[in-house]
């Protein structure tokens, strides 16, 4: 029996020393962590952007914004560029130019020529920009059931990008090319 007390004693002892010295040592480490993970999080709010909300997702936008004006988000989500009125824009100017003293073009089209030429004229579109937000919102209105006449899809068909494809088409071609080269060279 003296042994049996004797261990209870033992244990008695070690548990009070374990229990006594880690948990001082706990508390300690345990505050600090909470301070650490605090001054992070504090830091990561600070990082972000003003007027974001916390653990709001980031996103890759692009606002254009010009005189207080206008608002639009880029579709290429490119950032904002020197806007150039080149050969292009002449020509998809022009082209809304007739496409607004025809006839035969609906209100609702018509008034979509005139922003998307006030937006040009601002310096807010560029000519792909311009003709992503005009053939998208034409596609919106069918999409809402409007039937569209032949003239109507006349337009649509001409606001097509078609540089794009001839992009696509010389990159295409420019690989195939060098490719050959280094095979047979």
């Amino acid at each position: 029996m003296a042994y049996n007390d004797s261990l209870e004693n033992l244990d008695d002892i070690f548990l009070i020393k374990d229990k006594n010295k880690p948990k001082a040592n706990k508390e300690r480490s345990s505050e600090e962590k909470a301070r650490e993970t605090n001054q992070i999080v504090d830091n990561l709010k600070k990082m972000q952007e003003p007027g974001k909300r916390w653990n709001e997702e980031q996103k890759n936008e692009v606002h254009y914004e010009r005189n207080g004006l206008v608002r639009f988000e880029s579709l290429t989500k490119q950032k904002p560029r020197k806007i150039k009125r080149g050969k292009s824009y002449q020509v998809f100017m022009e082209n809304i130019d007739i496409y607004l003293d025809s006839n035969e073009v609906r209100l609702e089209i018509k008034k979509l020529l005139q922003d998307t030429k006030d937006y040009l004229l601002q310096g807010v579109f560029d000519v792909f920009d311009a003709n992503r937000y005009l053939r998208g919102n034409i596609y919106f209105l069918v999409h809402k059931g409007s039937q569209l006449n032949d003239y109507e899809r006349k337009i649509l068909k001409s606001f097509k990008n078609k540089p794009y494809l001839k992009n696509i088409i010389t990159i295409i071609s420019i690989c195939v090319i060098s490719y050959l080269i280094f095979k047979y060279i």
